[in-house]
């Protein structure tokens, strides 16, 4: 068995009614799904007290963010902007669709609001206009949360005829009331991306959403959505009602990744590896071993899989997603043995 420790999957999780919902669900799969992407919004509007109106359904995250980029590349025009070292299908997107994409710096390994509008403007002034801005909060891969209030950059946003997607995959790690929807949903060019991936566990079915309150890019996607039919699957609908109305599911995710991954700190900080401060499921070190050597030691000794940070811009870093006691304690045991070989080549 190896531990899944690359991918920031929920394994802290446990459904109590999840397999049974879904083992009812598979007694429809002779049938097409019909407007299923309805019944889900429905199901997120009623979670969040919002209007449906103002949600659209994709098969994940990434999915949204590429059709994001497709509407501002057909419709707005000018160039994309991100931070450096970030999430990067924003990036792939922008090579699919040959969009110009310009990074601007973080500040102590976070998104700092202030310092970002300021890089825009600049770009605005020197090179003309944006239309699309990107960032991630939490940051993945940092786990950092973004330093200022985003209505600044709404702000400039909506002066300039901008867009501002907001990931907010990890959002349920952290405390949501900072970050309520509807003071932020006043302002239309703001889209607001989220997933069941993550904190709902629900990774291999593949279902994010964004929320927003611009007509016009909802109008386009409802049309995206006509021509797609049947793109989401029954199992889809009964998973979600089910983890989204479980009692207390998030409360108790919460609590165990912060349990988790308060020990794996305590670990890394005996054993000397440099590490960022997370707010989320998982941690970005810098362990004093050449990196490639590091992840494949993990995983053909021990069985641990690791993801490579440098994939996202941070060489020499690696991101451990935060997993089991079990997984935990195997992580131990893999840099006792490292230290004992002093595996350097």
């Amino acid at each position: 068995m190896s531990y899944r420790l690359h991918l920031n999957e929920n394994n802290l999780l446990k459904h109590k009614s999840l397999k049974h919902n879904l083992e009812s669900s598979l007694n429809k799969s002779h049938q097409y799904s019909g407007k299923l992407c309805d019944k889900t919004a429905n199901l997120i509007a009623k979670y969040y007290n919002i209007c449906r109106e103002n949600i659209a359904v994709f098969n994940g995250l990434d999915e949204a963010i590429f059709f994001t980029t497709l509407y501002c590349s057909l419709f707005l025009k000018g160039t994309i902007v991100t931070t450096e070292k970030t999430y990067d299908t924003i990036n792939e997107c922008c090579i699919a669709l040959n969009n110009n994409i310009v990074q601007f710096g973080l500040s102590d390994n976070r998104i700092n609001i202030k310092s970002l509008c300021i890089d825009i403007e600049k770009h605005i002034q020197n090179n003309g206009s944006i239309s699309l801005c990107y960032i991630c909060n939490p940051h993945n891969p940092t786990g950092s949360i973004m330093n200022g209030s985003i209505n600044k950059l709404l702000k400039l946003a909506k002066k300039n005829n901008f867009l501002v997607f907001v990931d907010e995959a990890y959002i349920e790690y952290i405390d949501e009331k900072k970050y309520k929807l509807e003071e932020r949903l006043l302002n239309e060019n703001i889209i607001i991306g989220r997933t069941f991936s993550k904190a709902f566990g629900l990774a291999g079915l593949r279902c994010g959403y964004i929320i927003t309150k611009n007509r016009q890019f909802l109008r386009w996607i409802a049309q995206i959505n006509n021509a797609l039919l049947y793109k989401e699957n029954i199992v889809n609908v009964s998973a979600i009602k089910t983890v989204l109305f479980e009692e207390n599911l998030l409360e108790i995710t919460r609590k165990n990744t912060v349990m988790n991954r308060k020990l794996l700190e305590k670990i890394l900080v005996k054993h000397r590896i440099d590490f960022l401060k997370s707010h989320t499921n998982f941690i970005l070190i810098h362990p004093p071993y050449p990196i490639a050597n590091f992840i494949c030691y993990a995983r053909e000794k021990f069985d641990i899989l690791l993801f490579d940070a440098s994939y996202f811009g941070w060489d020499g870093y690696v991101r451990i997603t935060i997993g089991t006691k079990e997984a935990i304690n195997q992580i131990e045991k893999f840099l006792i043995q490292i230290e004992k070989e002093n595996y350097k080549v």
